[in-house]
């Protein structure tokens, strides 16, 4: 059975979460009136480490401090857009600190899809996906993290087998040739996908096109980290290289 999540009268008397809010406030009133041209043209100074812990450390200022350095030569608003999630996650004046969340978002969209990595792309969905008014908005985005998480399990599970250096040269001829030509069952007869002609992933394409249209941000957002999964490095990569039929293709040029 799937653990149930706190009751709302749990969550009250729950220490923790306010023991996590402290200094709060402090870092609140440092991110007001802030100038996100400045922000932008602002490069933290140091090297990033090349992996960082960052789990969650109870002191608000310690766990910003250790975050920053994951965003040594980075823009500084990209460091902004992390405090401002982590706030969120501490709970610490959640309306307010949501409502800078999403303007910085519909300000600066374009700067944020172009910087933010993966991590603190998928972040920042679930930040809208857990606060966000909108029902819409929240359905959108959750396609993007079906899909996220989905990627992550079975490129965790190739490096398990040891194959994730394996890439669409690695392919064995005779079945490659079987999954052009006909289907077989993968489990509870669903059928394979078919190498170079299926149009499964065109018409998916269109679908998340069409549903995501009314919500404009949450459309750029959803559609950015598909054509992220089509160009950085997964079977969507891998599966793409090996399509030969223009009309089914389903990511853009």
């Amino acid at each position: 059975m799937v653990k149930r999540k706190k009751t709302k009268l749990e969550n009250l008397l729950n220490l923790n979460r306010y023991r996590k809010r402290l200094g709060a406030k402090q870092i609140k009133s440092e991110l007001k009136n802030v100038d996100y041209e400045e922000l932008k043209s602002n490069i933290i100074p140091g090297e990033k480490p090349e992996f960082l812990h960052t789990n969650m450390l109870k002191d608000i200022k310690e766990h910003l401090a250790h975050l920053k350095t994951a965003f040594h030569g980075e823009p500084e608003l990209l460091f902004y857009h992390a405090k401002l999630i982590v706030l969120i996650r501490r709970e610490a004046d959640l309306k307010e600190n949501f409502e800078a969340f999403k303007c910085l978002w519909e300000s600066e969209h374009e700067f944020l899809l172009e910087h933010l990595n993966m991590r603190w792309l998928l972040s920042a969905i679930d930040t809208f996906i857990d606060h966000d008014p909108s029902v819409t908005m929240r359905s959108i985005l959750l396609n993007a993290v079906v899909l996220i998480n989905t990627i992550k399990l079975y490129e965790t599970e190739r490096y398990l087998l040891k194959i994730d250096d394996a890439d669409e040269t690695s392919y064995d001829l005779e079945r490659q040739e079987l999954t052009r030509t006909s289907y077989f069952h993968l489990f509870d007869e669903l059928s394979s996908f078919r190498i170079g002609f299926d149009d499964t992933l065109r018409n998916m394409r269109w679908r998340l096109d069409d549903v995501s249209s009314y919500e404009p941000l949450a459309h750029k957002i959803l559609i950015n980290v598909f054509d992220r999964v089509n160009e950085r490095g997964s079977v969507y990569t891998r599966f793409r290289a090996r399509h030969e039929k223009p009309r089914n293709a389903w990511w853009s040029e």
